[in-house]
Protein backbone atom coordinates (compact mmCIF):
# COMPACT_ATOMS: atom_id res chain seq x y z
CA UNK A 1 0.00 0.00 0.00
CA UNK A 2 1.39 3.25 -0.63
CA UNK A 3 1.33 5.96 1.02
CA UNK A 4 -0.26 9.39 -0.26
CA UNK A 5 1.44 12.14 -0.45
CA UNK A 6 0.67 15.51 2.10
CA UNK A 7 -2.78 16.42 0.96
CA UNK A 8 -3.03 13.93 -1.53
CA UNK A 9 -6.69 12.95 0.05
CA UNK A 10 -8.12 16.63 -0.39
CA UNK A 11 -6.80 16.63 -3.69
CA UNK A 12 -8.42 13.17 -4.55
CA UNK A 13 -11.45 14.21 -3.04
CA UNK A 14 -11.43 17.43 -4.44
CA UNK A 15 -10.83 16.17 -7.94
CA UNK A 16 -13.82 13.28 -7.28
CA UNK A 17 -15.72 16.15 -6.53
CA UNK A 18 -15.54 17.75 -9.59
CA UNK A 19 -16.51 14.55 -11.27
CA UNK A 20 -19.16 13.91 -9.45
CA UNK A 21 -21.21 17.60 -10.38
CA UNK A 22 -23.39 17.85 -13.05
CA UNK A 23 -21.72 20.19 -15.45
CA UNK A 24 -24.00 23.44 -15.97
CA UNK A 25 -25.69 23.38 -19.77
CA UNK A 26 -24.25 25.88 -21.99
CA UNK A 27 -27.35 26.25 -23.72
CA UNK A 28 -29.02 27.14 -20.27
CA UNK A 29 -26.77 30.31 -20.15
CA UNK A 30 -27.32 31.39 -23.52
CA UNK A 31 -31.06 31.16 -22.72
CA UNK A 32 -31.94 28.57 -24.95
CA UNK A 33 -33.44 24.71 -23.60
CA UNK A 34 -30.67 22.24 -22.85
CA UNK A 35 -32.58 19.82 -25.33
CA UNK A 36 -31.47 22.48 -28.30
CA UNK A 37 -28.54 21.73 -30.36
CA UNK A 38 -25.47 23.68 -29.90
CA UNK A 39 -25.31 27.10 -32.43
CA UNK A 40 -21.64 27.32 -34.19
CA UNK A 41 -20.17 30.51 -33.57
CA UNK A 42 -19.26 30.91 -37.24
CA UNK A 43 -22.72 30.87 -38.35
CA UNK A 44 -23.80 33.51 -36.37
CA UNK A 45 -20.77 36.05 -37.08
CA UNK A 46 -22.04 35.15 -40.97
CA UNK A 47 -25.64 35.85 -39.90
CA UNK A 48 -24.93 39.30 -38.04
CA UNK A 49 -22.94 39.98 -40.93
CA UNK A 50 -25.75 39.70 -43.43
CA UNK A 51 -27.92 41.31 -41.19
CA UNK A 52 -25.88 44.17 -41.45
CA UNK A 53 -25.44 44.44 -45.27
CA UNK A 54 -28.96 44.04 -45.50
CA UNK A 55 -29.85 47.18 -43.51
CA UNK A 56 -27.16 49.15 -45.17
CA UNK A 57 -28.54 48.53 -48.74
CA UNK A 58 -32.41 49.23 -47.50
CA UNK A 59 -31.02 52.48 -45.96
CA UNK A 60 -29.27 53.52 -49.43
CA UNK A 61 -32.24 52.38 -51.11
CA UNK A 62 -34.28 54.64 -49.03
CA UNK A 63 -32.01 57.60 -49.87
CA UNK A 64 -32.11 56.77 -53.70
CA UNK A 65 -36.01 56.74 -53.92
CA UNK A 66 -36.19 59.72 -51.60
CA UNK A 67 -33.73 61.73 -53.97
CA UNK A 68 -35.33 60.45 -57.00
CA UNK A 69 -38.76 61.61 -55.57
CA UNK A 70 -37.38 64.67 -54.89
CA UNK A 71 -35.85 65.21 -58.27
CA UNK A 72 -39.54 64.45 -59.48
CA UNK A 73 -41.34 66.15 -58.01
CA UNK A 74 -44.21 68.65 -59.56
CA UNK A 75 -42.19 71.51 -57.66
CA UNK A 76 -39.47 71.17 -60.25
CA UNK A 77 -39.85 70.82 -64.05
CA UNK A 78 -37.55 71.05 -66.72
CA UNK A 79 -37.34 74.15 -68.65
CA UNK A 80 -37.57 74.36 -72.29
CA UNK A 81 -33.45 74.62 -72.19
CA UNK A 82 -32.93 72.00 -69.97
CA UNK A 83 -32.48 74.47 -66.99
CA UNK A 84 -34.59 72.85 -64.10
CA UNK A 85 -37.38 75.42 -63.48
CA UNK A 86 -39.46 75.98 -60.14
CA UNK A 87 -42.89 75.43 -61.12
CA UNK A 88 -45.22 79.07 -61.13
CA UNK A 89 -41.77 81.13 -61.83
CA UNK A 90 -39.52 80.11 -64.76
CA UNK A 91 -36.31 80.42 -64.98
CA UNK A 92 -35.18 82.57 -67.80
CA UNK A 93 -31.93 81.81 -69.00
CA UNK A 94 -31.27 82.67 -72.63
CA UNK A 95 -34.40 86.05 -72.45
CA UNK A 96 -33.17 87.96 -74.90
CA UNK A 97 -31.88 91.61 -74.26
CA UNK A 98 -31.87 93.46 -77.48
CA UNK A 99 -32.92 93.42 -81.28
CA UNK A 100 -31.68 94.59 -84.35
CA UNK A 101 -34.17 95.06 -86.89
CA UNK A 102 -33.57 93.75 -90.66
CA UNK A 103 -36.26 93.61 -93.59
CA UNK A 104 -36.62 89.99 -93.23
CA UNK A 105 -36.80 90.26 -89.12
CA UNK A 106 -35.17 91.31 -86.18
CA UNK A 107 -32.43 89.58 -85.20
CA UNK A 108 -31.97 88.67 -81.06
CA UNK A 109 -29.49 88.63 -78.90
CA UNK A 110 -29.69 88.06 -74.76
CA UNK A 111 -27.85 90.13 -71.94
CA UNK A 112 -24.48 87.22 -72.79
CA UNK A 113 -24.24 88.14 -76.29
CA UNK A 114 -25.78 84.51 -77.18
CA UNK A 115 -27.12 85.35 -80.33
CA UNK A 116 -30.93 83.93 -80.16
CA UNK A 117 -31.29 83.85 -83.47
CA UNK A 118 -33.81 85.77 -86.14
CA UNK A 119 -37.87 86.16 -85.32
CA UNK A 120 -40.27 87.58 -87.11
CA UNK A 121 -41.41 90.01 -84.98
CA UNK A 122 -39.42 91.55 -81.80
CA UNK A 123 -41.10 90.47 -78.62
CA UNK A 124 -42.98 93.47 -77.42
CA UNK A 125 -41.12 95.91 -75.30
CA UNK A 126 -37.47 94.70 -76.66
CA UNK A 127 -34.82 97.80 -77.33
CA UNK A 128 -33.81 97.65 -80.76
CA UNK A 129 -30.40 99.16 -81.85
CA UNK A 130 -29.72 100.11 -85.85
CA UNK A 131 -26.24 97.81 -86.98
CA UNK A 132 -25.48 97.76 -90.63
CA UNK A 133 -25.54 93.41 -91.50
CA UNK A 134 -21.44 93.61 -92.14
CA UNK A 135 -20.89 95.09 -88.80
CA UNK A 136 -23.50 93.38 -86.92
CA UNK A 137 -22.15 91.64 -83.85
CA UNK A 138 -23.42 90.83 -80.50
CA UNK A 139 -20.34 93.03 -79.15
CA UNK A 140 -21.44 95.94 -81.48
CA UNK A 141 -25.59 95.63 -80.41
CA UNK A 142 -25.02 95.22 -76.64
CA UNK A 143 -22.70 98.10 -76.74
CA UNK A 144 -25.53 100.37 -78.52
CA UNK A 145 -27.93 98.84 -75.71
CA UNK A 146 -25.59 99.97 -72.87
CA UNK A 147 -25.41 103.33 -74.03
CA UNK A 148 -28.94 103.40 -74.71
CA UNK A 149 -29.75 102.45 -71.15
CA UNK A 150 -27.19 105.25 -69.59
CA UNK A 151 -27.84 108.10 -71.17
CA UNK A 152 -29.63 110.73 -68.97
CA UNK A 153 -33.38 111.01 -69.02
CA UNK A 154 -33.24 114.53 -70.22
CA UNK A 155 -30.84 113.46 -73.40
CA UNK A 156 -32.97 110.01 -73.35
CA UNK A 157 -36.24 111.75 -74.14
CA UNK A 158 -34.66 113.44 -77.14
CA UNK A 159 -32.90 110.07 -78.59
CA UNK A 160 -35.28 108.93 -81.87
CA UNK A 161 -32.90 106.15 -82.71
CA UNK A 162 -29.71 104.20 -81.74
CA UNK A 163 -27.19 102.43 -83.63
CA UNK A 164 -23.79 101.37 -83.85
CA UNK A 165 -20.86 100.87 -86.64
CA UNK A 166 -18.22 98.67 -83.83
CA UNK A 167 -18.83 98.21 -79.96
CA UNK A 168 -16.32 101.77 -79.94
CA UNK A 169 -18.68 103.27 -82.96
CA UNK A 170 -22.40 104.29 -81.24
CA UNK A 171 -24.02 106.98 -82.61
CA UNK A 172 -27.37 108.37 -81.68
CA UNK A 173 -30.37 110.57 -84.05
CA UNK A 174 -32.36 113.21 -82.14
CA UNK A 175 -35.80 113.99 -82.93
CA UNK A 176 -34.38 117.19 -84.42
CA UNK A 177 -32.29 115.68 -86.64
CA UNK A 178 -29.28 115.97 -84.84
CA UNK A 179 -26.71 113.53 -84.88
CA UNK A 180 -24.40 112.19 -82.02
CA UNK A 181 -21.00 110.41 -82.57
CA UNK A 182 -20.93 109.06 -79.33
CA UNK A 183 -18.23 106.45 -79.31
CA UNK A 184 -18.10 103.81 -76.31
CA UNK A 185 -20.26 103.28 -73.57
CA UNK A 186 -19.14 105.19 -70.72
CA UNK A 187 -18.63 108.68 -69.50
CA UNK A 188 -22.21 109.54 -70.17
CA UNK A 189 -23.04 112.40 -67.87
CA UNK A 190 -19.78 114.46 -69.37
CA UNK A 191 -20.83 113.11 -72.88
CA UNK A 192 -24.74 114.27 -72.13
CA UNK A 193 -23.72 117.52 -70.72
CA UNK A 194 -21.15 117.94 -73.96
CA UNK A 195 -23.92 117.63 -76.30
CA UNK A 196 -26.16 119.94 -74.77
CA UNK A 197 -23.30 122.53 -74.83
CA UNK A 198 -22.95 122.02 -78.51
CA UNK A 199 -26.07 121.87 -79.56
CA UNK A 200 -26.64 125.71 -78.18
CA UNK A 201 -24.17 126.86 -80.63
CA UNK A 202 -26.14 125.67 -83.77
CA UNK A 203 -28.55 128.06 -85.27
CA UNK A 204 -31.84 127.31 -84.92
CA UNK A 205 -33.27 124.52 -88.03
CA UNK A 206 -29.79 123.83 -88.64
CA UNK A 207 -29.18 119.72 -88.12
CA UNK A 208 -25.74 119.25 -86.24
CA UNK A 209 -23.26 116.94 -85.67
CA UNK A 210 -21.89 116.43 -83.16
CA UNK A 211 -18.82 114.25 -81.81
CA UNK A 212 -18.63 113.60 -78.32
CA UNK A 213 -16.68 110.29 -78.49
CA UNK A 214 -13.50 112.13 -76.74
CA UNK A 215 -16.11 113.96 -74.04
CA UNK A 216 -12.90 116.67 -72.99
CA UNK A 217 -12.48 117.73 -76.82
CA UNK A 218 -15.85 117.37 -78.32
CA UNK A 219 -16.79 118.76 -81.81
CA UNK A 220 -19.74 120.17 -83.82
CA UNK A 221 -20.04 120.55 -87.47
CA UNK A 222 -23.16 121.69 -89.67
Amino acid sequence: MSRAAPGGALREGRFRSRLLLPARPRAARDGRDADDPPIPLVPRIRRRRRRTRLLVLLAVGAGGVAAAAAFASPLLHRGPHGAAERAGGAVATRAPAVGVPFATGVRVFDAAGEDLGMVATAPSGLPLVAVEPAALTAETALAALHVRQELPAALGAEVAQVGATSPAGVWLRLRDGSRITWGSPGAAVAKAAAVAALRRTVPPGHHATIDVSAPTAPAVSG
